[in-house]
């Protein structure tokens, strides 16, 4: 991913309008390490959120089992004095988080089924 990405609505719907009625533009910004290094020097949730996603990704990557992995980049959070009062006082909601985690694939699948609903509905009237 760019360090910066500009995304719009209209481009998840099938079929392109040339002048869209309604348009929502965001900025997407990659907080990964390595990226956007300025903003992350400047804001210490962002670095810490940063600091635990890469951790969490790493023990994924050792094959450690979710809940678990995200277990132990807390546990290393705190001990690191990383958002230590945001992992203290939110752990649990933390780790029951992760059991849910955030399927991109299926995310992506139900957008595109929608803009097909939606694009349907719209050629019919």
């Amino acid at each position: 991913m760019e360090k910066r990405e500009i995304c719009r609505l209209s481009e998840l719907f099938l079929g392109e309008e040339e002048e869209p009625e309604l348009e929502l533009t965001i900025t997407v910004i990659n907080i990964n390490p390595g990226c956007n290094r300025e903003l992350l020097g400047k804001c210490e949730s962002l670095r810490g959120y940063m600091a635990f996603v890469k951790k969490v990704r790493d023990k994924l990557a050792a094959k450690i089992k979710l809940e678990e992995a995200v277990r132990q980049a807390v546990d290393e959070c705190i001990s690191g004095n990383v958002l230590t009062d945001f992992f203290r006082e939110h752990r649990e909601e933390i780790v029951e988080m992760s059991v849910y985690e955030f399927n991109q694939e299926l995310h992506d699948q139900v957008l595109l089924e929608d803009g097909r609903i939606h694009w349907l509905y719209i050629g019919r009237s």
